[in-house]
């Protein structure tokens, strides 16, 4: 075993000096003197000696070897615990390969490989993770996760969901699955896993409070939940709907609540079961403001209120917003009812005398509040995912009425079905479709790998070269002159577009 940073230095040298030899020598020192939790144990600091020839020869073959020693190290001092990990990396080059691309190509998994080595070795064993996972698999994995109590149970489910999260973005970012596959494989395990925290959420309410005899409900996701689109960090977008006779009884538990209060209550319970937090933060961010009249209204939302507040009250963005709207959970009679509420409001928006005034005055409110330039900023400069979704929700209103087909959540089957029906000329159709996968690919890749912060600065060296690769460019510059005339294009197309 090396005793000291002199013999590790003299280990580098063995492989032929590599470009960081020194700074592998002091990193070495760092970690056995035993400061960080990893290398507290002696056993940790001997697997961790171990693996210094390995790594010292992958910092000399890579044109990133200082950024390996630094994302290894900061592997280093974030693992809570080093000797299984250090163990499996030294007994397994392959592994420390893979792990190493990891740390270069993508800093923000760095803290979940840390903190949950077990999923590094999900990954390393090719476990089946989400993307791979039929829907039904999902929701069995998830149900025999059962624990002897609520908080057991819920644990697990975090543990779950947090091991398939880096599971996607680790599998996409290594090029193991097409990176277009991860807002399907994100929206796919959160689908999953809300339904199993309902179930959780809704059988603790019934145990203290009993049920409301006669009344349904539902979950609505809205945003890129309900288009199926989540990206790495996306927020969902939720909203509760539920039914009640006029004259409904108070629950039936032990601890009898009006429906009113029932129904927020389990609206609130929900929130907090899908945000609560763990050592990495909330499992989801939940974002229930969709909801009539914002923060000012009941957070759960009776079904003839919604129709009514769609018909005469609602703004014309919330409209748009609707076009998104998707039932995630609820019995299906009840789900086709909200379903006809929500697109019978929406078929009649173009009769709206100001849709296309209150379109664009959103859309100006909109890029005033996200003013930028920055074509790596893709979601929000101008040209941009924002007016493509403007765009498409805009049309799917205008026409809706005459093609009630046209309304779809996801907004490149929106597109592909303006298109089809000739709303979108079909040049129009293929070039907002490619731009939307052009700006989708470059977001959930800087979602998955980047740490947080505005591009191109939070982008490694690594991934700045592997994603042009992704897009089929040559290199970074060509694929920022790509975006920056594409944008162009998108801008153009809008003013066009939203003409009338």
């Amino acid at each position: 075993m090396l005793a000291n940073s002199a013999m590790a230095a003299e280990a580098a040298r063995a492989v032929g000096t590599p470009p960081g030899a020194d700074s592998m020598a002091a990193y070495w020192s760092d970690w056995q003197r035993g400061e960080y939790p990893s290398t507290r144990s002696a056993c940790a600091r001997s697997h961790l000696s171990q693996l210094t020839l390995q790594l010292s020869a992958a910092v000399q073959s890579s044109i990133d070897g200082d950024k390996l020693l630094s994302g290894f190290d900061s592997l280093v001092r974030q693992a809570t615990a080093g000797a299984h990990l250090f163990a499996s990396l030294a007994g397994n080059p392959s592994a420390l390969r893979t792990l190493l691309q990891l740390v270069a190509l993508a800093p923000r998994l760095t803290p979940a490989i840390a903190c949950r080595p077990d999923a590094f070795d999900a990954l390393i064993a090719d476990r089946p993770s989400a993307d791979m996972m039929p829907m039904d698999d999902l929701a069995r994995a998830l149900a025999v996760l059962k624990s002897d109590n609520d908080a057991g149970h819920f644990a697990r489910i975090q543990r779950f969901t947090r091991e398939h999260q880096f599971l996607i973005g680790a599998r996409a970012v290594l090029g193991w699955m097409p990176i277009a596959e991860a807002e399907r494989a994100y929206s796919k395990l959160a689908f999953a896993v809300v339904h199993e925290v309902i179930r959780l959420v809704e059988r603790r309410l019934v145990n203290l409070h009993g049920r409301v005899a006669g009344a349904d409900w539902a979950l609505v996701a809205l945003g890129k939940f309900g288009g199926f689109e989540l990206t790495a960090t996306s927020d969902l977008d939720l909203m509760l709907v539920y039914q009640s006779p006029d004259d409904a009884p108070a629950s039936s538990g032990p601890r009898s609540l009006p429906a009113t209060q029932y129904f927020n209550l389990l609206a609130k319970n929900v929130i907090a079961a899908l945000g609560a937090q763990d050592r990495d933060g909330a499992l989801f961010e939940v974002d229930f403001r969709l909801r009539p009249w914002g923060s000012k209204g009941p957070i759960a939302t009776q079904l003839s209120t919604l129709r009514d507040y769609l018909e005469q009250e609602s703004w014309t963005y919330e409209h748009m917003a609707m076009t998104r709207a998707r039932v995630v959970a609820g019995p299906a009679r009840f789900s086709t009812a909200i379903e006809e509420v929500i697109r019978g409001a929406l078929y009649r928006s173009a009769a709206r005398r100001q849709l296309r005034t209150d379109m664009l005055e959103m859309h100006t409110l909109v890029h005033t509040a996200k003013e930028t330039e920055n074509v790596w900023d893709v979601k929000h400069v101008r040209g941009g995912m924002i007016d493509i979704e403007f765009i498409a929700q805009y049309l799917m209103l205008r026409h809706a009425n005459a093609a009630p087909d046209l309304i779809h959540p996801a907004t490149a089957d929106a597109l592909s079905h303006l298109g089809q029906a000739g709303v979108l000329a079909a040049s129009d159709r293929d070039e907002l479709s490619g731009a939307l996968s052009l700006f989708k690919t470059v977001l959930q890749a800087a979602r998955i790998a980047c740490a947080p912060g505005e591009l191109p600065e939070t982008m490694s060296g690594a991934f700045a070269r592997q994603l042009p690769a992704m897009l089929g460019e040559a290199d970074f510059a060509a694929l920022e002159a790509k975006l920056g005339r594409v944008q162009k294009s998108v801008r153009k197309a809008f003013v066009r577009l939203t003409k009338g």
